[in-house]
């Protein structure tokens, strides 16, 4: 498994999307008028998703932070990361990353 919860997973994926569709950029707007669609229930969503460089282009920091910390703490990958970033161990990555994010949000 790669994430520890899969609810979180789903929920994280969700506000990827959301702040996918929030976006001004010219590249995500015209992604939008592409793949755009109203569903059944009136509610509009993507006939497709993303790729992967247009969500993270987009993505807030906060979200990012989340995923990295809802990662299944036993894959190589999210020790690597943390190493790449001079850490010894991924959870002092994933405090650091929510406490950047927390002080972003009331700077």
């Amino acid at each position: 498994r790669l994430f520890a919860d899969v609810a979180f997973h789903t929920q994280h994926l969700k506000e990827l999307i959301e702040e996918f569709l929030r976006s001004n950029e010219i590249f995500v707007k015209d992604y939008r008028r592409k793949h755009l669609v109203t569903d059944a229930s009136g509610e509009k969503t993507l006939d497709e998703h993303p790729d992967a460089w247009i969500i993270f282009e987009v993505a807030t920091f906060g979200t990012l932070s989340k995923i990295y910390k809802n990662l299944n703490h036993q894959l190589p990958e999210k020790s690597a990361i943390a190493n790449d970033m001079g850490l010894n161990l991924h959870n002092e990555l994933s405090g650091w990353l929510e406490a950047i994010s927390y002080m972003r949000n009331i700077i």
